[in-house]
């Protein structure tokens, strides 16, 4: 009888024992094992479009947290932005395993340069012809 209770006390010292170390990140459980492999996936930035003059401006074509190009008419944020947007699209649709469709879009109707007007990137008409 005492044999017993000796070998029942070591079988739940044993489970209790592994069960607070996986608790406490010390032996890897299946859940946390799973999200030590598992790639994070990279935030969405946020575009700014603070600028001080027309250098610091560009235009981009994805939205905030988009994978994939889709404004016909770019908008314009600083470069820091653009750059950003760009690279997180590009890791974004690695990590999802799929290609961006091509946009259909009509020429524009009048050519447009980014431009710091007023301390914020924005559109501007750009001289020269509209239609090439």
């Amino acid at each position: 009888m005492e044999k017993r209770r000796i070998g029942l006390a070591l079988v739940l010292c044993t489970t209790l024992f592994g069960v607070s170390a996986a608790a406490n990140g010390d032996e890897p459980g299946p859940t946390a094992h799973h999200a030590r492999t598992k790639k994070k996936a990279a935030k969405p930035p946020k575009a700014a479009t603070t600028c001080s003059t027309d250098a610091d401006c560009a235009f981009t074509p994805y939205t905030d947290g988009g994978c994939c190009p889709t404004l016909c008419q770019p908008r314009a944020v600083t470069k820091t932005s653009a750059e950003a947007l760009e690279k997180y699209a590009a890791s974004c649709a690695k990590q999802n395993g799929r290609e961006c469709p091509e946009l259909a879009c009509a020429p524009p109707a009048i050519r447009r340069q980014p431009a710091c007007i007023s301390g914020k990137c924005e559109a501007r008409a750009a001289p020269g012809p509209t239609r090439e």
